[in-house]
């Protein structure tokens, strides 16, 4: 303790737990990042940031040109070819990215399988007379 009050002022204590910068260990504060580290962080988090932009624009694209192909072969607007792409999309359990890069290059969209209606079990061995 006497150590402890030579390096501070009178009258001041640390708080019970609290972190001593002077101590190493699990509960010494971290080093300070240099400046120079800093930088490179955050020029590293600005290039990933960068590359997702570029992958959003090209997917971007892509989803406008399989909407124009949808339009021109289904005769729908803007809208309805977005639509139709989301609901294939959610139907087949896929990406509209994906299934507009297929649309695009197979210039049509997949078949889709129709689900047939639910049955309730009470229905299924009801026989009409």
């Amino acid at each position: 303790m006497a150590e402890d009050s030579l390096s501070r002022p009178s009258g001041t204590r640390r708080a019970a737990g609290a972190l001593d910068p002077d101590r190493r260990g699990p509960r010494a504060a971290p080093p300070a990042r240099t400046g120079l580290e800093a930088l490179t962080s955050e020029l590293a988090a600005a290039h990933e940031v960068i590359a997702q932009l570029q992958e959003a624009l090209l997917h971007r694209d892509r989803i406008g040109q399989a909407k124009g192909v949808l339009m021109a072969s289904r005769h729908l607007d803007a809208d309805e070819a977005w639509q139709l792409l989301v609901g294939t999309s959610q139907h087949l359990n896929v990406k509209v990215r994906d299934l507009a890069e297929l649309v695009a290059l197979a210039g049509t969209l997949p078949d889709v399988p129709r689900r047939r209606p639910a049955t309730h079990p009470r229905q299924a061995h009801r026989v009409d007379a």
